[in-house]
């Protein structure tokens, strides 16, 4: 076996010959194609109509399997898709560095880009999708540019959509999924600050802000969303705010059930405020079947019920205990 120990072209004539003719010898098409016509001609013959048939295949296969040739067919064949301009907000000019890549914004774009925002694009020389966010903004010869960056994390940020968008061109982010909200933006930035409505649901979650920051109107445009996409929401309003400001909301317990509920928790604290020798059993026993029953039907008959939304709210009751008693039974009800 013959091996070089310099380079090829510092070889002789013959030994770049031969090692160039060595490479197409071993390459697979040549391969392929000296099985492929020994077993024509071996099983036909090289007179026969077959043998003939099957040489137009491999002249066929081998021109199509050109790469250049291979590539022109394939873009004749392919659905291009062009930019839409009420979408795109830009295109790639050139790469600054490995993940940093430097935007043209177009000049018909209809959403406006400011640091810190999010975009989505196609990314034509590694054919891969990218979310990038925006570190800079500039106005260069009458253009407006942007600067791109885009890393492993970032690109686990959201869902992509790269098959409605066209190579190069960068496209506002994100796209929230159904289950997800835009509750407002994070301040200097387009970018929204997102909730997920059944992590919200599922799971306890706190609305903390300073007095007048908006806590309770984020609360109510929150419920109406849930309620909308046909979540029960049960308000526990003890104020009356809530009732007042979401209209078509009723009470989840009638005003009789409540004002039965009200007079046998007034027994009932009537009762335990006794010494214990003097309380009544019986009384006690009856009162608590009065306020679990009242509520229970309560709750099932809302469950059941056409409304998304209902109000828990006090009855008229002026011992702080009692009141406390009243929701206490409330939600301790088993349905």
């Amino acid at each position: 076996m013959w091996l070089r120990n310099r380079d090829l072209k510092q070889e002789s004539a013959p030994a770049q010959f031969f090692s160039r003719l060595n490479r197409q010898i071993g390459r697979p098409e040549t391969i392929f194609s000296a099985f492929f016509l020994w077993g024509a001609a071996r099983q036909f013959g090289l007179n026969s109509g077959q043998f003939n048939a099957l040489l137009w295949f491999w002249a066929i296969f081998i021109v199509l399997n050109i790469p250049a040739l291979a590539a022109t067919i394939e873009n004749l064949f392919k659905i291009k898709k062009l930019p839409d301009s009420q979408l795109a907000v830009g295109k790639i000019f050139g790469v600054q560095s490995k993940n940093t890549f430097l935007v043209q914004l177009l000049n018909d774009r209809k959403q406006s880009l400011r640091r810190f925002d999010f975009v989505e694009f196609l990314y034509s020389i590694d054919e891969k999708e990218h979310i990038g966010i925006i570190l800079d903004v500039y106005l260069l010869d009458q253009a407006q540019w942007v600067k791109v960056l885009t890393t492993p994390e970032i690109d686990a940020l959201f869902e992509k959509t790269i098959e409605t968008h066209a190579p190069d061109y960068i496209y506002e982010e994100p796209n929230i999924s159904d289950d997800e909200y835009i509750i407002g933006h994070i301040p200097g930035t387009n970018y929204p600050a997102i909730i997920n409505r059944q992590l919200a649901v599922m799971h306890h979650t706190a609305i903390l802000g300073i007095t007048g920051s908006g806590k309770s109107v984020f609360a109510r445009n929150l419920i109406r969303q849930i309620a909308n996409d046909g979540t029960k929401v049960i308000i526990v309003d003890l104020t009356g705010e809530y009732k007042e400001k979401i209209q078509g909301l009723s009470s989840i317990v009638s005003e009789d059930d409540s004002t039965n509920i009200s007079n046998a928790i007034e027994i009932l604290a009537q009762e335990n405020a006794k010494f214990a020798n003097q309380r009544n059993p019986r009384t006690i026993s009856d009162q608590e079947e009065i306020i679990k029953k009242g509520f229970k039907d309560s709750i099932e008959a809302f469950l059941k019920g056409d409304a998304n939304k209902t109000v828990f709210e006090l009855s008229d009751i002026t011992n702080n205990v009692t009141s406390l008693d009243y929701t206490t039974g409330n939600f301790s009800t088993d349905t």
